[in-house]
């Protein structure tokens, strides 16, 4: 007997089916892991992807199930087809058992077997409970797609992003050194140890120092973590309270050494110096310092331990210092050595 065109399709599309959902696994846990060291928010879309297909396998294996019943057609290959769909549909973590199954309904349904049963009926286009399923399939699928969005805004909200200005430290200002977001379940990795994040708050940075001819100095992001106390230094046992994170970026207008922004200095507002420490925090870039080529830029975090931290809207304005040269034969070059002194403002 000629095989009819839907059970070919679904078959079709079932090894289709069949090869996602067999590699979905790897394939959403490498996302999650990206997503959780990259900060973005992929898994939700590719995830979607995975429940799309099972959707269309599954209407599509019904409609095999009808056409199959009014040509007088075995009806278990298409009914284990959208079994195996829906397994997947209902939840990913299914999708060993889904595979099996849909194998199965892929040799079936190439196989043709005839029923027992008269055939006879309407095409599966025109059986009004065909098109509730579809419909409800697509509701469901449009909800779970909504869903996601909003646990991710709702994700994100627990992030507190503000814009902040910064500027070259003035005179007066070097002689000047004078409503928490929680962050629940967040932890920093610092040095391979899980650190308790209590509150977090980002600051946005549109700030760039091009003072110095032979380079330019982006602050682009500030970072103010409360966390739970942790010793900071082995050697004196000191203990701190929060992390200032600057993600700083350098561009070089010609070769330059000795640049360390990575070992700067900052001053916060209310009179705590801290030097930066090359403390290993996984998601961040840290002992980056060094040489950089002409027209290279590299970019990179300055780890900031803070000793006395209340709340991570404490600070208005940081002070941040380090030093950069370049070589040069002209022992009457001034321009050799800068050091970079720069206030950033945080509204």
């Amino acid at each position: 007997m000629k095989n009819i065109k839907t059970n070919l399709w679904t078959a079709i599309l079932d090894i289709i089916n069949a090869v996602l959902f067999l590699i979905s696994w790897p394939i959403i846990f490498s996302t999650a892991f990206s997503d959780a060291t990259s900060h973005s928010n992929s898994t939700a879309t590719i995830g979607l992807f995975f429940y799309f297909m099972a959707a269309i396998g599954a209407i599509a294996s019904i409609a095999s199930l009808i056409e199959s019943k009014n040509h007088g057609i075995s009806i278990v290959g298409p009914v284990l087809s959208v079994i195996g769909n829906l397994l997947f549909f209902i939840s990913a973590a299914m999708a060993l058992p889904a595979t099996i199954v849909l194998i199965i309904a892929i040799v079936l349904l190439f196989m043709h077997k005839q029923s027992k049963t008269p055939k006879g009926g309407k095409s599966f286009y025109k059986v009004w409970w065909f098109w509730i399923i579809a419909v409800a399939l697509a509701i469901i699928l449009f909800a779970a797609h909504s869903g996601s969005n909003t646990s991710g805004s709702s994700n994100s909200s627990d992030t507190k992003t503000e814009k902040a200005t910064g500027h070259t430290t003035t005179s007066e200002e070097k002689g000047n050194i004078t409503s928490n977001q929680k962050a629940k379940g967040n932890s920093l990795e610092i040095e391979d140890e899980s650190t308790p994040v209590l509150s977090k708050k980002i600051y946005k940075l549109n700030f760039s120092d091009s003072n110095w001819n032979a380079a330019t100095v982006k602050v682009n992001k500030v970072s103010v973590f409360k966390v739970k106390p942790f010793v900071y230094d082995s050697e004196s046992k000191k203990k701190a309270e929060g992390i200032i994170i600057l993600n700083i970026s350098v561009k070089a207008n010609r070769d330059i050494s000795n640049t360390y922004p990575d070992q700067g200095t900052v001053i916060t507002d209310d009179g705590q110096q801290q030097e930066a420490q090359l403390l290993s925090i996984t998601g961040y870039t840290t002992n980056w310092g060094g040489d950089i080529a002409k027209d290279a830029t590299k970019t990179g975090d300055v780890i900031i331990p803070v000793e006395k931290l209340n709340k991570t809207d404490q600070f208005k304005s940081l002070r941040y210092k380090f030093n950069s040269s370049y070589d040069t034969d002209d022992y009457d070059d001034e321009n050799a050595n800068h050091d970079y002194d720069i206030t950033i403002q945080l509204n």
